[in-house]
């Protein structure tokens, strides 16, 4: 019902959210708490004033929460004009655009600072009511604040309360056209982001992706499955319920298309779509004219890139590049398995009767990506850092060096956050190979075929129909041979 009412108001879809303060490892929540303005307008009347400290990756600034600040945002929360209350609708605009950077964007996990530019926000939200709604809600507890670097280059970043555990979204029943009903195009807008200077790239992405089909038992398979976390449980279960209004052919001509989200990241990029956080055991569910989808991804793509590496490396003498460089690659030969070998060679023990696939996830998942993307580890407490420095030293100089030397220039989107966050470079530079290679090589080019194909990508991976698998497959090899100059393997 709500769905049909905000349709026909032909507004913006606001949400809340239901949350616990059970931290705990279980999925399962009886009493979840429902974050509605009664809710906010509690905690405020009842809020101490205090200093608030503000997250800062230098400096810490301090809000001055004060009784005049109490008395203005009690006053903002009913601010009422022909029976509407606009604080409550701007309150809850600023709630929805967080919401929906935590459950679609998934670098660094849910409580990673999300940097909202005072430029963004005010396309949806009067200036001169930003500070009050955003002030009024760290007051209140739901959310923190990063603090602004004018000399580094970076925006205020916000985030959910971390003490606290999200437990679903919940649609609102608000007509936000009263903000201004141009605000709904510019809304769509954002979440329609095409390729620069790629027009036949953009469309084939838009026209793919809004032509995928999703099974129509999926929505419910993906909420009764076990998770083991509840953000894991709902970021997929928020894109199937995404994929089933808008995907579901059941729906028809009542398909709803106000969250379906294709965007370009030209700070990574990489194209954003719903699926690109859906557990790729959900994948299954995905159709194109009715029949499955077949997806092709490289295999171990992320340590396969560290090859592109060694170029930069020119201090080093040739013979020992070449030699090191090729012992690296043959991790990689024949379609080895990287994560097996790499997780013996440091000597990660197996547990008691654990499958091979089981410990290849863990080498990846609870290991791997940490020492890769994380701060420079020490070798004497990281065995994967102690296998790099025993077995490929140039190239863990390499990366190291680009953990802890800035190399983009001040004028790159990113370059606030690498001043504060330095090991955060070799992420974006690693992000943007992979860019290179799928997005602007293998994409692009199956998108300008004579012969119109379905894909579309997930990152390192694409998804295309089964007659489609051995011509997508050869288009891979071709542009990751032609950026990183050896063969990758696929699967």
């Amino acid at each position: 019902m709500m769905r049909r009412k905000n349709r026909e108001f032909h507004c913006i879809q606001l949400y809340s959210y239901y949350f616990s303060n059970d931290l705990s490892y279980s999925v399962n929540v009886s009493n979840p708490i429902l974050l509605d303005l009664d809710y906010i307008k509690d905690i405020i009347i009842n809020s101490v004033p205090r200093k608030i400290m503000c997250h800062s990756g230098r400096k810490a600034k301090i809000y001055n929460y004060n009784t005049s600040d109490k008395a203005k945002f009690i006053k903002f929360l009913s601010r009422e004009r022909n029976g509407v209350n606009f604080g409550e609708l701007k309150i809850f605009m600023f709630i929805t655009i967080l919401l929906t950077r935590v459950l679609t964007e998934k670098t660094k996990g849910k409580n990673y600072f999300k940097n909202l530019c005072r430029d963004f926000l005010k396309l949806f939200i009067y200036k001169d009511d930003i500070s009050t709604v955003t002030y009024l809600l760290l007051a209140a507890g739901i959310i923190e604040i990063k603090s602004y670097s004018v000399e580094q280059r970076y925006c205020k970043g916000f985030r959910f309360n971390p003490n606290v555990k999200l437990i679903g979204t919940k649609r609102l029943d608000l007509n936000s056209n009263v903000l201004g009903k141009e605000k709904l195009l510019l809304w769509l807008k954002d979440r329609i982001i095409p390729v620069p200077d790629e027009p036949v790239l953009s469309s084939a992405y838009l026209r793919n992706f809004m032509s995928i089909e999703f099974d129509p038992k999926g929505l419910k398979i993906v909420r009764n499955t076990k998770y083991k976390t509840q953000h894991q449980k709902l970021v997929n279960t928020i894109a199937a319920e995404t994929l089933d209004a808008f995907a579901n052919k059941q729906h028809g001509a009542d398909r709803d298309m106000d969250e379906v989200y294709c965007r370009y990241g030209a700070t990574t990029g990489r194209m954003y779509t719903n699926i690109c956080n859906f557990r790729k055991d959900f994948r299954y569910l995905l159709l194109y004219k009715n029949k499955p989808l077949e997806q092709v991804d490289c295999s171990s793509c992320h340590p396969l890139m560290l090859i592109k590496h060694y170029e930069k490396a020119l201090d080093i003498g040739f013979s020992e590049l070449k030699k090191e460089r090729e012992e690296y690659y043959d991790l990689f030969k024949g379609g080895g398995d990287f994560y097996l070998s790499i997780g013996e060679m440091a000597g990660i023990s197996r547990k008691p009767k654990e499958m091979d696939k089981d410990y290849r996830g863990r080498v990846k998942n609870d290991h791997y990506y940490s020492f890769l993307y994380d701060v420079p580890h020490n070798p004497k407490t990281c065995a994967l850092t102690m296998a790099y420095a025993d077995n490929f030293p140039i190239l863990l100089s390499r990366i190291n060096y680009l953990k802890t030397n800035i190399i983009l220039p001040p004028s790159d989107e990113v370059y606030g956050r690498i001043v504060t966050e330095p090991h955060t470079q070799f992420s974006f530079v690693n992000l943007r190979l992979e860019g290179e290679i799928m997005i602007l090589g293998v994409a692009k080019e199956l998108a300008n075929m004579k012969r119109r194909i379905w894909f579309t990508t997930i990152h390192d991976a694409v998804l295309c129909q089964k007659s489609n698998v051995d011509l997508v497959t050869k288009v891979m090899q071709k542009h990751f041979q032609r950026v990183l100059g050896v063969e990758a393997f696929f699967k």
